[in-house]
């Protein structure tokens, strides 16, 4: 399943490193969402990662609730390289609390990512809703 979650990224960008924190402050990024190539230079720096999976690409399977990382309507997986383990690292991150310019040489896979109506639905997705099983979204849309 890991796997499946690992679209391309930047091994040149990594996590664990203060230089990257720093660079940060540029406000720039290129990240994936699903596969799909994104360049950001010109939205404001408290832009959140929910804000523009919602409002730029377009993806309304992330859900914003709670605003605050409680309610976890908004995670999505994250691919990024390790420096410590050197390799690809999955993890989830509440979209509405990362801003988008955090996220520079991200695969960033969303539910839209995972399953669909036009691509087909996951088979865990399929599960739910055959079995009238309701979640968050994240994972069922």
């Amino acid at each position: 399943m890991e796997s499946d979650l690992v679209d391309e990224f930047e091994e040149g960008i990594v996590l664990n490193d203060s230089a990257y924190n720093r660079r940060l402050e540029a406000k720039a990024a290129s990240f994936s969402i699903n596969g799909k190539r994104y360049e950001v230079s010109s939205l404001p720096g408290n832009t959140t990662l929910n804000q523009f999976i919602r409002g730029h690409a377009h993806l309304l399977g992330t859900k914003y609730m709670c605003q605050e990382g409680g309610c976890g309507a908004c995670v999505v997986a994250v691919t990024a390289y390790d420096v410590i383990s050197k390799k690809p690292k999955v993890f989830a991150v509440n979209s509405c609390l990362v801003p988008v310019y955090k996220c520079h040489g991200w695969s960033i896979k969303t539910v839209e990512g995972v399953g669909n109506a036009r691509a087909g639905y996951h088979e865990i997705q399929a599960r739910l809703a055959s079995n009238y099983g309701t979640q968050c979204g994240y994972c069922s849309q």
